[in-house]
């Protein structure tokens, strides 16, 4: 169900009345969500939604299971802690592992075997993926995870925890949240009213704006583009380089700020996800502003276990990038998503080593100034690493990447032609990328200022503005797919 559609409109506004006319009575209200998440997530078929709750119900038995066993009195998890840990992550990668990255590797099998000249040894498979798993799975065993290091927020019960796994505003493509971040709200006796409605309204405005308008623009414009890149020209290949990029960041952090404006109207915080990270001058800086849940996640549970940065240059240098293959391969079991892992483990690499250098020359990167010309190409350079890469990441395969990138480089000047309107939008979402925040903040503000009665007509003002700019269809959330 996607949050710009009147069926999830419906939902809303009645879980939304449910939920307050019960305020005061907590576990009521954690019934309306639990069985609203559920109708959210129901149309996508109820195999899927099986899978979703017996995900939950096997997790939380796990995590009883790890509860249970008595800690060692420095606080790390008992002996018989380890076993239960290691089984619990079998089952949760294996569930996913099966339906995610079976037909991959099966497929690549059965290809190195036949160049081998050997019989096909694995079946060929046409599993469907479930919407969400990635996300669910992986916030399971952040859970898991959490409480076997012994300091995560351990659920009362079966149902506060299902209600986190499934929680629907988050449940299908984050943010990523931690159980230390939600368990407490969930079981907390919760506010008498929406806690702050200026900033939960202009997070579903802006969600609405960027997901309705720039980025079904967008993706009805240059889809094409990566799908057959040989019928167009490179100026126009290059245009949909840099559109794409902003077509996404409009689909994934308009979706966040979705997610957020409509938990905060039932008085939940998530953590935030985006940070205009296209302003970003390093690859670091970029991996702090975009997707920050995940990458929170990629940092806490791969990159410090397999020893962070506290060894050898060289092995920190290794841990960088099998952490980026890692969140490669947890985007989709394909080449190109390996690709782009790797190019951003090596663009990570490159800038440690540069500041490796900085510190072993008696300078501390933190407190190091750079005039504008520096800054203006560091940004360069950095935008190009991130845009280059998702060649792979938005292609349907490694061919069609490299096809397109050939194309651009050929200089040719005839193809379908490209509006100035594209242009102009993508030119607008580079802008928001530095003054975003800026402009959120005073929409806000100008909000306050006005007399509570008027806020609601400025915001069927926007709606009606945002219908009017509306594309012909609203596209489906690319994150969907992963």
């Amino acid at each position: 169900m996607l949050f710009a559609s009147l069926p999830f409109a419906v939902l809303f506004l009645v879980t939304a009345t449910l939920f307050w006319s019960l305020r005061g009575r907590r576990t009521a209200q954690k019934w309306v969500l639990l069985a609203a998440s559920i109708a959210f997530y129901s149309p996508l078929g109820w195999w899927r939604l099986l899978l979703l709750v017996g995900s939950a119900v096997v997790n939380y038995g796990l995590g009883e299971a790890l509860a249970a066993v008595p800690r060692k009195e420095n606080g790390e998890a008992g002996d018989r802690a380890r076993p239960i840990f290691y089984a619990a992550m079998v089952a949760n990668l294996g569930f996913l592992g099966f339906f995610k990255y079976y037909g991959f590797f099966s497929t690549e099998v059965n290809r190195v075997s036949g160049w081998l000249g050997l019989d096909a040894p694995l079946p060929i498979l046409e599993i469907v993926l479930p919407i969400g798993i990635s996300f669910y799975t992986f916030q399971s065993c952040t859970y898991l995870v959490d409480l076997y290091r012994g300091y995560g927020a351990r659920a009362s019960n079966l149902r506060d925890y299902v209600l986190y796994i499934v929680f629907f505003p988050q449940l299908l493509i984050g943010p990523i949240t931690r159980s230390r971040d939600l368990i407490p709200q969930l079981e907390g006796e919760g506010p008498s009213g929406v806690p702050d409605l200026s900033r939960a309204s202009t997070l579903v405005l802006s969600g609405a704006f960027k997901t309705v308008v720039l980025s079904s623009y967008l993706a009805s414009a240059l889809n094409d583009c990566y799908a057959s890149p040989d019928e167009y020209a490179s100026t126009e290949l290059l245009v949909a380089t840099y559109g794409k990029s902003m077509q996404v960041y409009c689909d994934f952090s308009g979706y966040t700020d979705f997610a957020r404006g409509f938990a905060l109207l039932l008085g939940f915080e998530l953590p935030r996800n985006f940070n205009q990270p296209h302003g970003a001058t390093n690859i670091a800086e970029f991996w702090r502003r975009w997707h920050m849940t995940f990458a929170h996640c990629m940092r806490d549970y791969i990159f410090l276990p397999m020893g962070g940065s506290w060894g050898s240059y060289p092995r920190t240098y290794i841990n960088l990038f099998l952490t980026l293959l890692v969140a490669g391969l947890w985007h989709g079991a394909a080449w190109g998503f390996v690709i782009w892992g790797a190019m951003h483990g090596i663009g990570l690499i490159l800038f440690k080593m540069l500041q490796d250098w900085r510190r072993a020359n008696g300078r501390n990167p933190k407190e190091m100034t750079f005039p504008l010309w520096y800054s203006a190409i560091a940004w360069f350079y950095t935008l190009h690493l991130i845009v280059i890469s998702r060649f792979f990441f938005y292609t349907p395969d490694v061919e069609t990447a490299l096809t397109f990138i050939r194309q651009l480089l050929s200089f040719t000047t005839q193809g379908r032609g490209m509006s100035w309107l594209v242009v102009a939008t993508i030119a607008l979402v580079f802008a928001m990328n530095f003054f975003g925040n800026a402009w959120r903040q005073r929409f806000i503000d100008f909000q306050e200022s006005l007399p509570a009665p008027a806020r609601p007509v400025l915001w069927l003002a926007v709606l009606f503005g945002i219908a009017v700019l509306q594309p012909s269809a609203v596209n489906p959330n690319v994150y969907f797919g992963f």
